[in-house]
């Protein structure tokens, strides 16, 4: 990372994990307590594991997920969504 006079970055522990085959560039543009949006980018199957964290998530529940504007329903299941890409 090259910051500039006057410039600062924020790292912030995000209770998410990428399971992939292949190399994916992902960059997070929020995480809070209205949702987690990520953009990535790359080639093969992926599955997002969500855990409960500042974007709380509660056994049982529904969750509204898109991909690519194509929009999913996925259940938690001991606080964490598995969600396929």
């Amino acid at each position: 990372m090259d910051l500039h006079e006057h410039e600062s970055a924020v790292i912030v522990q995000i209770p998410a994990s990428l399971d992939t085959a292949s190399p994916v560039n992902t960059r997070v543009a929020t995480y809070d307590a209205d949702g987690l949006n990520m953009l990535l980018s790359g080639r093969g199957l992926a599955t997002l594991k969500l855990k409960s964290g500042a974007f709380p998530l509660k056994s049982g529940s529904s969750y509204d997920v898109s991909i690519n504007g194509t929009s999913a329903t996925v259940k938690a299941a001991d606080d964490l969504l598995v969600i396929p890409l």
